[in-house]
């Protein structure tokens, strides 16, 4: 699959009544995958949409749903059915990162593994393919109907069913009772390491925040990236990754408005909107005092930019579905947003809508640069 026919792609992604798993196979950087997928095609035998792509094919992809849900660089992805936009979960849909080997036989395996069960279901979950015992109890009724002459016999016959009967319907639910528990030993698991890796990357992104920017609370000039300018709304979520730390995260429904919906005009203004909010809104709410209020607003004031309630009864934003977001298994709901001009263009003005996790110490921005609707629209 080329760049061309990435829309397709994408549209197929988030049909609502999609069955079929769709296992993507990217390109490394020589242009090669890294398993035979013309192997995988026969394990698969029609279970599931199996699309390659090339490296431009990657990059649109990445541009389209952003880098979190897209497969590039020799990965390989499986996107499940049910996907909402808007409301994707990158974990769900999961991802293998192949070595360089261009076999990757167990990855074929593991791949059919998880496809094949999806494949035998309706869009509601349910199978309609007979288990084994479902057909040699039919073979057997069908026998016993055949063999069956005085009554006495035919009972003797059905008791003897029902004995098989039994002996399937316990040995299925050991079977269920096994998969139960590994399947829940297995979440266990991965949850427990997915744990471990966040908080591995929030320490390192934190302790690279504090070595690149610990001296940044006592000026009160506009900041500027260290490392480079933000180039353009694609490439906001790399740079915000980067340079904006550990306490700063851009909803995948904002890095989406800001890819359709951003103004050329207003890319620096954002950016450095977005670094003062990092080098004195941040410190600020985490450590308060009047110093760093003051300074916060100085710095705000200098871009044009207002911190403010998205509504004048704070609890509106929870009666409106457009101002939250989800974050794993908690919805935050956009309260207040960050605001420069007075203009529904997005040429001329641009909105960060945004929620404080207490918890986490991070800002959550969930809808930027467009202007959401309010009680004047």
């Amino acid at each position: 699959m080329t760049s061309n026919d990435v829309v397709g792609l994408v549209n197929l992604m988030y049909r609502p009544n999609r069955r079929l798993p769709i296992v993507v196979v990217s390109d490394n950087d020589q242009g090669a995958a890294q398993l035979d997928t013309r192997k995988l095609a026969v394990r698969l035998s029609g279970a599931a949409h199996l699309i390659a792509l090339d490296a431009g094919a990657s990059w649109e992809l990445t541009r389209l749903l952003g880098k979190r849900m897209s497969t590039f660089s020799g990965a390989v992805r499986i996107y499940m059915p049910g996907l909402v936009e808007d409301e994707e979960d990158a974990y769900q849909h999961p991802l293998w990162l192949a070595p360089n080997s261009g076999r990757n036989n167990r990855l074929i395996d593991i791949l059919a593994e998880r496809v094949f069960p999806l494949g035998f279901r309706d869009s509601d979950g349910e199978s309609h393919f007979w288990h084994l015992a479902q057909l040699r109890q039919t073979a057997s009724a069908a026998q016993a109907r055949r063999q069956a002459g005085s009554d006495v016999d035919q009972l003797r016959l059905e008791v003897e069913l029902l004995k098989e009967r039994l002996e399937d319907v316990n040995e299925t639910l050991e079977t269920a009772e096994a998969l139960e528990k590994i399947a829940a030993d297995n979440e266990k698991a991965a949850r427990y390491e997915v744990e471990l890796l966040k908080n591995e990357n929030n320490r390192l992104r934190e302790k690279l925040y504090h070595l690149q920017y610990s001296d940044s609370e006592s000026k009160c000039e506009i900041p500027k990236a260290v490392d480079r300018h933000l180039a353009s709304y694609d490439d906001i979520e790399d740079w915000s990754n980067d340079l904006l730390g550990p306490n700063i995260f851009i909803h995948r429904k904002a890095l989406k408005d800001c890819r359709q919906n951003g103004h050329p005009d207003m890319l620096e203004r954002i950016e450095n909107t977005l670094l003062v909010i990092r080098d004195y809104w941040i410190p600020y709410k985490i450590h308060g005092g009047i110093e760093r209020r003051n300074d916060m607003i100085t710095a705000l004031g200098r871009l044009g930019v207002e911190d403010e309630a998205c509504f004048a009864r704070r609890e509106r934003a929870k009666e409106r579905d457009d101002y939250s977001v989800p974050d794993g298994n908690v919805t935050r709901i956009l309260y207040d947003h960050f605001k420069y001009g007075n203009s529904r263009n997005n040429s001329e003005q641009f909105r960060i809508y945004y929620s404080w996790d207490e918890d986490g110490k991070r800002l959550i921005i969930g809808k930027m640069p467009s202007h959401l609707p309010n009680d004047m629209s």
